[in-house]
């Protein structure tokens, strides 16, 4: 027998609990390394008179990480930035199914960056970064990651009204 509220079970929480908080804690560690690359990178320029070698590369791809990361996190606080001027004026019930519309959009868009995303970072596999001669591979495999992740938070973000149109709760 189909339980009607299974997606308010602890199960769906639990994983939207543990995947925002790998998210956050990514996105800290990769502010503070940030950080700390940045601040090791100029202390050996202007002090030392050596500049690091890596310092720039690792600090790009930190950040790179950070903002990706922070990204997805950013979903489920509803903090990307939105034209809501159109939406505010509707009934609430109208509102809901455009933001609901919009999020499919989104999730959308998401496969679709999944896709061209993966196809991508197969085709730069062979290809080294200059100074620290990682594979392309592996930073630009974190796009299609990022996307999926941030695909799982519009779907657990919207799992009772797709819910509701699929099994007519």
């Amino acid at each position: 027998m189909y339980n009607k509220y299974w997606f308010k079970s602890v199960k769906i929480k639990n994983i939207a609990y543990v995947l925002n908080h790998i998210e956050n804690y990514i996105s800290i560690a990769a502010l503070i390394a940030f950080f700390g690359v940045i601040c090791v990178s100029v202390f050996s320029r202007y002090v030392l008179g050596a500049p690091l070698i890596y310092g720039d590369e690792f600090s790009r791809f930190l950040f790179i990480f950070m903002v990706l990361f922070g990204a997805s996190a950013a979903v489920k606080t509803k903090s990307h930035i939105a034209v809501s001027f159109i939406t505010k004026s509707l009934p609430k019930k109208h509102k809901e199914i455009i933001e609901f519309f919009i999020d499919i959009l989104i999730i959308f868009f998401l496969l679709n960056l999944i896709y061209w995303g993966t196809l991508f970072a197969y085709r730069v596999r062979k290809m080294v970064t200059p100074a620290m001669e990682i594979p392309w591979i592996y930073i630009y495999s974190f796009i299609p990651l990022i996307a999926t992740l941030m695909c799982v938070q519009y779907v657990l973000k919207n799992i009772k009204k797709i819910m509701k149109i699929f099994f007519l709760l």
